[in-house]
């Protein structure tokens, strides 16, 4: 089967082949800002039905940040 021939649930193979860690390393490349944004290695990973997946993360929020309209 093809990599990218839609399967049940409107998936690609290759994106159900996809593992947790593979989302989490994919965070980090897109996301991640050391001291910033991070990812755990154990951090929760929760699958979407359109192709993707939600990565736990870290965030940080400095105590003299203010928040702005923009």
């Amino acid at each position: 089967m093809s990599s990218d021939v839609p399967i049940d649930g409107g998936e690609t193979a290759e994106s159900e082949a996809r593992t947790d860690d593979w989302y989490r390393e994919s965070a980090r490349e897109l996301y991640g800002e050391d001291g910033e944004i991070e990812v755990d290695s154990n951090a929760r990973v929760s699958r979407g039905d359109d192709g993707g997946a939600y990565v736990e993360a870290w965030v940080w929020v400095p105590d003299d940040g203010e928040l702005t309209d923009d």
